[in-house]
């Protein structure tokens, strides 16, 4: 297998444990991190099931082609203006 072969250092059995302190610190960033993921998906996923609800599925599609689209121009506008002020000094 290419794993094996390539990251021997993976089958190592002399492994120590971590220490309480990292393992606590792990698991709260674990967990934060999971919250944050719920509620990116939260915020930015309610609004087309609040508007396919109400308005329909073909308002839907056009909310979310304009959407894109802005987002899109922003994206490309906004890359330009750091790549100007980078590059300018």
């Amino acid at each position: 297998m290419y794993v094996n072969r390539n990251y021997k250092y993976l089958n190592e059995k002399n492994c120590k444990e971590l220490d309480i302190g990292i393992q606590k610190d792990i698991t709260k960033k674990i967990k934060a991190l999971f919250f944050h993921k719920i509620g990116t998906f939260v915020v930015s996923g309610t609004d087309n099931l609040i508007i396919s609800k109400y308005l329909g599925l073909t308002i839907v599609g056009l909310y979310s082609n304009y959407y894109l689209i802005l987002f899109l121009y922003f994206l490309f506008f906004h890359m330009n203006l750091f790549l100007f002020y980078l590059f300018s000094k």
